[in-house]
């Protein structure tokens, strides 16, 4: 059974834990190692924390919560698997602190967002499509392995995702929390090889452009380049950074965001 057969399957079923042993069995044989590992947890122990145990992880000794709703005991660094979406995300501080502080109010900091480790895979995108069959003829993926990151779609058809599983995308300013708290190569392992993703900040001149968020370009103010932009002076000259909503690209993914200031919202 493929990754997307088994995803699409799971979320489909009535009864959800009844399809929980082939997902893991699908992760398992993709080699999502920090999903299937979570899931595992999730089986035998429901949604009480455990640490982390995943080898060659990033992740390794931090501590995992799996289930449908945000943790309500999370702190900064811990890594949720959202069971609807089959998503791990970070929880992000809104302080920076530095990465190997020995900090014993970490937990009391402000807590910003929990930001997607990863971006939306191929089968993710797959399953949603299948799940809302009427509007599939709008979307033309790129035709490569399931576990690729889901590429060639507009800004729209991202959010529209999002917004499916209660989520947004990630702008500017969430990534400079990111930046501010993760050590680099951590973050390198988040974009695992993607060139640009498509990012939430909007122009409030021209509805009509859409930007992208590169490796390199985390933390541009995007006010100041969109008033480039509209002022006829970008400063991109490759063309990585502003599009039409109407643009789409095999080199442009996306990812999913929850802000603890809105939690999850109801499914669209």
């Amino acid at each position: 059974m493929t990754l997307t057969n088994a995803f699409y399957g799971y979320l489909t079923s009535e009864d959800q834990s009844a399809s929980l042993p082939s997902l893991s069995h699908a992760l398992a044989n993709a080699e999502y190692w920090l999903e299937h590992s979570l899931l595992e947890q999730f089986i035998q122990k429901g949604t009480s924390s455990e640490i982390i145990t995943v080898p060659h992880s990033r992740y390794l000794g931090r501590r995992g919560w799996v289930g449908f709703e945000l943790p309500t005991d999370g702190a900064a660094g811990d890594i949720w698997l959202d069971m609807r979406e089959l998503m791990p995300m970070m929880l992000i501080p809104s302080e920076p602190h530095p990465w190997r502080e020995v900090d014993p109010i970490i937990q009391y900091r402000p807590l910003y967002c929990w930001i997607a480790c990863r971006p939306v895979a191929r089968w993710q995108y797959q399953a949603y499509l299948a799940m809302n069959a009427d509007n599939s003829s709008e979307f033309s993926l790129e035709i490569t392995e399931e576990t690729h990151s889901a590429t060639n779609l507009k800004l729209t058809n991202a959010k529209s995702y999002a917004r499916w599983f209660g989520k947004m995308l990630p702008d500017t300013i969430d990534w400079q929390a990111v930046q501010e708290f993760l050590p680099e190569v951590v973050i390198d392992e988040m974009w695992l090889g993607q060139d640009r993703e498509w990012s939430n900040a909007r122009s409030y001149y021209d509805d009509e452009i859409a930007l992208v968020i590169t490796r390199e370009t985390l933390t541009q103010d995007p006010d100041e380049l969109l008033q480039a932009y509209e002022a006829g002076s970008a400063s991109d000259p490759r063309g990585e950074l502003v599009f039409s909503l109407e643009t789409t690209s095999p080199k442009i993914g996306f990812r999913t965001l929850v802000n603890m200031q809105f939690g999850l919202q109801k499914r669209a």
